[in-house]
This record gives C-alpha cells, structure tokens and sequence, in this order.
C-alpha cells in the first residue's frame, strides 16, 4: 500500500498541484487530509481510490502499482495546451479556483448536451 501513497504524491507533483488543490478537488476540508495520506499515516476507503485517480488523471491500475506508467505519460503537450498552463500558473489562487470551477462547469455541460464520456470527469464537491 505504500507504492499508493508515493504514487499520489508523485503524480499530484508531476500534475503541478498544490496539497491543498487536490484537497479541495478530493472535497477534503484541509491540506493536512492529503499530507497524511502522502505520508501513509492514514488509510485511504477503497471507494477513494478511483476518485484520486480521476482528479490526477491517472488510472486505479498505476496508482496501486499494477501499471507501470500513469495515463498519459509520454504525451507531448501543444503549444495551447503549455501556454492555459502557463497561464493558469501566474494567476492568484483565487484565480486558479475561478478557473477550476469554470472549466469543470463547462467540461460537465460539454459531456452532458453531447453525449462525450471521459470529459470533465470530476465534479467539485
């Protein structure tokens, strides 16, 4: 179980989120929730998995160390897909979470008036 825990926070780091971004994405009310799970000080309900996986965009499979590669490792990024994360960067946190909040609005509207699966995959709690 401890490869579960270094996997999360390898890929949260390798994602460029903060402890406290995948808190709120997890619907944690505090850091501190992530920063034990990291640490493997706490456990983590089998029903939270898949959703970790979906907020680090990973598979369940990588996370619990049955693959060897996280989803989507090897793609290049565009050049617009590097410059909404550059972006996204400079902005305040209370940006970042504006951002967030509209993209997953925008992804769950998308998904739901077209009938696309895998896109805006998580919601905020």
């Amino acid at each position: 179980m401890t490869d579960l825990y270094k996997r999360i926070k390898d890929r949260r780091e390798e994602l460029g989120m903060t402890q406290d971004e995948l808190s709120q994405a997890m619907g944690y009310t505090s850091r501190s929730s992530i920063a034990k799970i990291e640490s493997g000080s706490v456990d983590i309900p089998q029903s939270k998995i898949s959703a970790f996986a979906n907020v680090l965009d990973t598979s369940v499979a990588w996370l619990m160390g049955w693959e060897e590669k996280p989803k989507g490792e090897g793609e290049p990024m565009t050049d617009d897909e590097m410059k909404l994360l550059e972006d996204y960067r400079s902005l305040s946190e209370q940006g970042k979470e504006f951002v967030r909040q509209t993209m997953y609005a925008a992804c769950n509207t998308y998904k739901k008036g077209f009938g696309v699966s895998g896109v805006g995959k998580r919601e905020m709690a």
